[in-house]
């Protein structure tokens, strides 16, 4: 899939270019690139590999949802997130942060929930986990309920130096 989501992103910059919509051909060219050194990063760590599975079988569009956004925020921290995901991409949830992160994570979740359920239980067609990095873990869940946000005192822990 990560193939798929290259080439429909290389004739997007073709398709711009011929356009002339420079704009475009910049940030979708930004983006590639991003994109390979994420995947050059990450790819070979099992949680992401097992995360790219399930992207595989369950995400028919937005696939740029994983390979660029979430690898892009799992890039910069450690903290344990929700990770949702279905046919028309994914979403990711920090559960771990200052406060003022958590409260705006709430309100994300609260979308997602209201949005892609019935507001209890998950969508049969979606599916939603638990990831935490720190442990290389991912589990996942079937009730909104089992969903906890969790104030992290000193919220730099969470954060990965990328300056090297």
């Amino acid at each position: 899939m990560r193939k798929s989501t290259i080439v429909k992103l290389k004739q997007e910059i073709e398709r711009a270019t011929r356009l002339g919509k420079m704009d475009d051909v910049r940030d979708n060219t930004q983006r590639l690139k991003d994109i390979r050194r994420l995947w050059r990063k990450l790819g070979e760590d099992p949680l992401v590999k097992h995360m790219k599975e399930i992207v595989d079988v369950v995400v028919e569009h937005y696939e740029m949802d994983f390979y660029y956004h979430d690898l892009m925020m799992m890039d910069n921290s450690t903290a344990t997130f929700l990770w949702y995901t279905y046919e028309s991409g994914t979403d990711l949830i920090w559960l771990e942060g200052s406060e003022k992160r958590m409260e705006s994570q709430k309100d994300c979740f609260n979308v997602v929930r209201t949005t892609k359920s019935d507001g209890i239980t998950i969508d049969p067609r979606h599916h939603m986990y638990i990831v935490d990095r720190k442990i290389g873990e991912i589990k996942e869940i079937t009730k909104f309920h089992d969903v906890k946000f969790e104030v992290v005192a000193d919220e730099t822990q969470l954060y990965i130096n990328n300056a090297s």
